[in-house]
This record gives structure tokens, C-alpha cells and sequence, in this order.
């Protein structure tokens, strides 16, 4: 097995080194000391990822994705890796989940996060179980069309400003 990165992949390693280092990590103390990331640099930071094709790189080309491989993805998360993961999150890639979108999903909620117009949460933490999803006791039921909750979620993963919020629950199995 060749281990040896091609000449695209290290060009690719070396444009989201570049990136990493022109706007990511002049930042890092900063926000470290707020605590948080500014909305506007947020902002920056996504339309910078955008203009650099680094956004949404893990979807398909077919949805407005840069369609990387697994050995590529691998490079750019070795890239972005170099940098808190509080600004990585701004330059980064919308989930998998948005594949399975259909019809009118489509351009709802998987185009949206391509644009990076939408980002997603996630809610899967709950009391007794924090993030370890085997361990949640909440359990979704058939509710005539539509899934109702025994219970809530406690906490929201970037809940804020998110414009899309996959809810995670056990289903009994």
C-alpha cells in the first residue's frame, strides 16, 4: 500500500494549511480569552471557507459539495485539526444526515447548509445518559403522522444560531 500523498493532496494539505494559518489562527487567543467566537468572525471565517472551496467539501458535487474522498477529508481534518475546534466549526461541513434528504428537503434544508445560509445542531444530551447516545432513555413514539418525545433533550450542541436542529432519540430497539 502507497502511503505517499499525491501531488493533489499535497496541494490540497497545503491550501487548508494556508487557510488554517491566514485566518484561523490570528484568532485563537482571542477567542480563547472571550470564551466564544464573535458572530461577525463567524461570519468571515464561513465566506472565507466558501470562497476557498473548503466548505461543505465532504458533500457530493452533485449538491454543491467539494466531494472529497475519505483520504482527502482525512487531510483537510488533519489541516483544520491545527486550530480550536471553536473556529474550525465556522470553516467546516454541514453532516451526512442532509444526504438523506427528499423532495422538498432538499432545498429546505440540505441546499441551506451547502450555501452555509442554515447550520446545524444537534440534540442528544440528555440527564444520565451526556452525550453517550447508547445510554438515553428517550424514546420516539408514532404520534399519528409524526414523531412525539416522552421526554425533552437537556442540551443543544451550537444550538445557537443554528437554523436546523437534528434531534437524536432512542427508538425502542
Amino acid at each position: 500500500m502507497d502511503l505517499e500523498l499525491t501531488d493533489e493532496q499535497r496541494m490540497l494539505a497545503e491550501s487548508v494549511r494556508a487557510f488554517v494559518s491566514r485566518e484561523l489562527l490570528p484568532h485563537e487567543v482571542d477567542v480563547e480569552k472571550l470564551g466564544e467566537v464573535p458572530p461577525d468572525l463567524g461570519r468571515q471565517i464561513t465566506q472565507k471557507a466558501l470562497e476557498g472551496g473548503f466548505y461543505a467539501a465532504n458533500l457530493p458535487e452533485s449538491v454543491g459539495g467539494g466531494g472529497l474522498d475519505c483520504a482527502n477529508l482525512a487531510i483537510l481534518e488533519r489541516e483544520f485539526g491545527k486550530v480550536s475546534h471553536a473556529l474550525q466549526g465556522f470553516a467546516w461541513r454541514p453532516t451526512e444526515l442532509l444526504m438523506a434528504c427528499e423532495g422538498e428537503q432538499v432545498e429546505r434544508y440540505l441546499q441551506p447548509c451547502v450555501r452555509a445560509e442554515k447550520t446545524e445542531c444537534f440534540a442528544i444530551t440528555e440527564p444520565g445518559a451526556g452525550s453517550d447516545i447508547m445510554s438515553m432513555a428517550t424514546r420516539a413514539e408514532r404520534a399519528r403522522r409524526r414523531l412525539g418525545d416522552q421526554r425533552l433533550q437537556t442540551f443543544c450542541q451550537q444550538s445557537y444560531p443554528a437554523g436546523l436542529c437534528h434531534r437524536i432519540r432512542g427508538n425502542g430497539c
